[in-house]
This record gives structure tokens, C-alpha cells and sequence, in this order.
């Protein structure tokens, strides 16, 4: 997309401005949209706690396990997602509340120890 120069100068709106704002939402859709196609494309989901289904049958002492975490980069290689191009890996989304629980999994906490921050 591109703001002809004499467009520029002879209009009283700020055009780049607005070009800017279109692209950036047109962006933020496309973002939006990818992972809400994958997920609803997919039909494994999962749950924390033990043989959980639904939102509805989590109880409050079900917690974000470095298990789960593994589980849903296995289902994602599983099925065939690929990881972002950026940095080659998978990322989430989560809660304050989900980070606590992997802070306090003690398998989490061991595995990071040793993680490497500067690899990409």
C-alpha cells in the first residue's frame, strides 16, 4: 500500500497516518484470526487436572503442569502446526494465575533451570 506524494501534499488529512492505522488493523485481524481458525479446525483439546473434558469440569485445584505443556506441543507437532517462523518454537497465551502454577510445578522449575534464554 502506498500514499502518492502529490496525494500527500495536496490533502488535509494525514494519509500516511491512516494508511499506518489500516495496515496495523488489517495485521491485527490477520494475528487474531489464525489461531482462533486453528483452534476451532482442531478437535483435541486440553484440560488440567486428571481425565478432564470441558471448561465446565475443571475444579479449583486443577493446575498448569509442565506435563500439559508438553502434551499440547505434542498435539500441536501431532497435528501438524507450525511453529512460528520467527523463533522456530510454539508460544502461548496465559493467565497470571497459569503462570503461577508452572512456577510452582516442580518438574517446570527443574527443566528451566537449565534452559538456555539466549538460544533462538
Amino acid at each position: 500500500m502506498g500514499v502518492e506524494k502529490t496525494a500527500q501534499e495536496r490533502s488535509p488529512h494525514n494519509l500516511i497516518g491512516i494508511a499506518a492505522e489500516k495496515i496495523a488493523h488489517d495485521i491485527l485481524v490477520s494475528v487474531d484470526n489464525i489461531p482462533r481458525t486453528l483452534y476451532a479446525a482442531q478437535a483435541p483439546v486440553l484440560f488440567g487436572g486428571a481425565s478432564k473434558s470441558s471448561i465446565g469440569s475443571l475444579a479449583v485445584g486443577d493446575k498448569m503442569t509442565a506435563g500439559l505443556l508438553k502434551d499440547a506441543v505434542a498435539l500441536l507437532r501431532a497435528t501438524n502446526v507450525a511453529p512460528l517462523t520467527v523463533n522456530g518454537r510454539y508460544s502461548f497465551v496465559a493467565s497470571p494465575l497459569m503462570i503461577r502454577d508452572l512456577q510452582e510445578d516442580t518438574t517446570y522449575r527443574e527443566e528451566m533451570q537449565f534452559a538456555d534464554p539466549k538460544r533462538s
